[in-house]
């Protein structure tokens, strides 16, 4: 039966993410701390009387044991850890957020806390996490995770994502093994990379693209809905394909099969997408940038709902959701998703106003339509207006909420309205604050280097072989690494592989000029080098002048010249 006193909220993503950009935002040096409770339930005394059937041969027969703790599978455990974690907290002097349950600040400090189910991610300096960890080590069965920061460990994991200190800030990326799972389960280990993770055109050539799901497709098709259901929550770029995918789920078709293959195509290219919390100055307003695409879906004639959440620098949130109502104009329905992303940036700074940072609530939108619908009082001419998305009227003219204008070509939000080409959500990415990281990197730059120091030796070499020979070796000796280098976005680290490949290239040769000006004339030399390389001599003819006793070579005698390839180069 329905009971109202279980319920134990955890918090929003947002709110974790919030914390990672409060570490990079803050002056001064400041860390990341992870802890994980053990056996977290059972640290609450239950407030209930429950009795358990006690295992086989540790009690007598007949006899009950009656519950003293919170324990797991009992209706009111959840909450009554929550109560638990907040007595402790208040008698540490931490004050508890009132619009986030499981989140916790101290002012003297200055710590703040999350609290997700038994997973804690805090930030603060190193001297106030030291009080941290000896208000849990008191209280708790803790296990304390290394810290991430300066000096210290340079990456962690929290609620099954990677945090990772590079320098300049944090990163913030997604386990890629959910990625495998999809290619694997949707058997992609031989399709090509998909440059997007849809299209309009999906299912249009297939004459049964609408026919449904049988069989084995049919009952994996929810697995494969889950799973990218989990992976879009940090992958932007796909929430908006992957919501097409979702519509179907109570009837899928063959045309939402090829939906998700297409995504999996997509992340089989591009598995890691990085969130980037680089250092910066504490900004004095949260902007949350909307957008919509009217009546996309065309099936119901809704339109789709895209929030971008930043602070800073630093993006916090993305949302896509289909809007509960037909809209019957563009205008209309940009002011629901206006409407949308207010609610979210008000608690947002209702959070940020209880960790003593005290900012602004903006609103970007690239819909004139929606702002002036927003900013004037009553429905107007759209008089189907329900009064329940009105209320944005009255927190815009108190001066809650700011109103600005977003330039279409930068609103990041469009990312996540419609499927757009690739080279679109590569800029609206990077304009994010986000990138594709090139998986697997220390790898490639093994690979460049060896590539690098192949090339090197073929360039060498290349005046004793024939040019076409030459060019032939030299390419299929690159090919493996030029594979992995085809991506705009790049690694700096395959870059470096680049820069050291060419150096020793340059170096070799400088060192091959040295010895030739060293033993023979330089412009002999130089035009020795020259003609090699440039081909004018064929292999015929060089082999030809190396001979003993040959005119070519006589001629060279003569004439005081010298090849400078002749003797061998290590």
């Amino acid at each position: 039966f329905a009971r109202d006193d279980v319920n134990a909220s955890t918090p929003p993503l947002a709110v974790i993410r919030a914390i990672v950009s409060l570490a990079a935002s803050k002056p001064g040096v400041r860390f990341l701390a992870v802890y994980d409770i053990s056996v977290a339930f059972f640290h609450a005394v239950i407030d209930e009387d429950i009795t358990v059937i006690p295992p086989r041969g540790t009690s007598r027969q007949g006899y009950f044991w009656i519950l003293l703790k919170a324990m797991y599978g009992t209706r009111r455990a959840a909450q009554l850890w929550q109560e638990h974690l907040a007595t402790v907290f208040r008698n540490g002097n931490w004050v508890r957020l009132q619009n986030i349950a499981g989140a916790f600040y101290e002012p003297n400090l200055d710590v703040t806390v999350a609290v997700h189910g038994d997973d804690f991610i805090g930030e603060g300096t190193e001297e106030s996490l030291n009080v941290l960890d000896q208000l849990l080590l008191a209280s708790m069965d803790v296990k304390m995770m290394p810290r991430i920061g300066p000096g210290a460990a340079s990456s962690g994991r929290y609620l099954k994502r990677v945090v990772r200190w590079i320098g300049s800030g944090f990163t913030w990326e997604a386990d890629p093994k959910h990625v495998g799972r999809v290619v694997e389960l949707l058997d992609l280990g031989d399709a090509k990379p998909a440059d997007t993770p849809g299209t309009k055109s999906a299912g249009l050539g297939m004459r049964d693209s609408l026919e449904p799901l049988v069989g084995d497709e049919l009952a994996m098709f929810p697995q494969i809905g889950g799973l990218l259901n989990y992976v879009a929550i940090d992958r932007p770029d796909i929430q908006y394909a992957v919501k097409c995918v979702l519509n179907d789920m109570h009837s899928p078709t063959k045309r939402s099969l090829l939906r998700a293959k297409r995504i999996g195509r997509y992340l089989k290219g591009k598995p890691i997408l990085e969130w980037q919390f680089p250092k910066q100055d504490l900004p004095r307003r949260v902007v949350y940038q909307s957008d919509s695409d009217w009546a996309a879906d065309m099936d119901t004639r809704k339109s789709t709902t895209c929030v971008f959440g930043y602070f800073g620098l630093h993006l916090l949130e993305t949302q896509v959701a289909t809007q509960a109502v037909v809209a019957l104009s563009s205008g209309e329905a940009e002011f629901y998703a206006v409407g949308r992303a207010a609610a979210s940036a008000i608690m947002m700074r209702q959070f940020y106003e209880q960790v003593g940072l005290p900012v602004r609530a903006v609103i970007q939108s690239d819909s004139s339509a929606a702002r002036g619908m927003a900013s004037r009082i009553g429905c107007g001419k759209i008089r189907h207006l329900q009064i329940r998305d009105l209320w944005i009227q009255e927190r815009v003219r108190s001066g809650d909420l700011l109103l600005e204008k977003a330039l279409t070509a930068d609103n990041t939000s469009d990312l996540g309205t419609k499927h757009i080409d690739a080279k679109r959500i590569e800029k609206l990415v990077g304009l994010a604050g986000m990138r594709f990281r090139v998986g697997e990197a220390v790898q490639a730059v093994v690979r460049g280097l060896a590539v690098g120091a192949l090339l090197t030796r073929q360039t060498v070499v290349a005046a004793a072989a024939a040019p076409g020979e030459a060019n032939t070796v030299v390419a299929a000796a690159a090919a493996p690494g030029a594979a992995n280098l085809r991506s705009s976005n790049v690694d700096s680290l395959l870059l470096l592989a680049f820069v050291a490949g060419a150096c020793s290239i340059a170096l070799l040769i400088g060192i091959c000029w040295c010895l030739c000006r060293k033993r023979h004339h330089p412009s002999s030399c130089m035009q020795a080098l020259v003609d090699s390389t440039s081909g004018r001599h064929g292999s015929e003819q060089a082999a030809a002048a190396a001979a003993p006793g040959s005119e070519p070579a006589a001629a060279l005698a003569a004439s005081g010249r010298s090849t400078c390839m002749q003797a061998p180069v290590d």
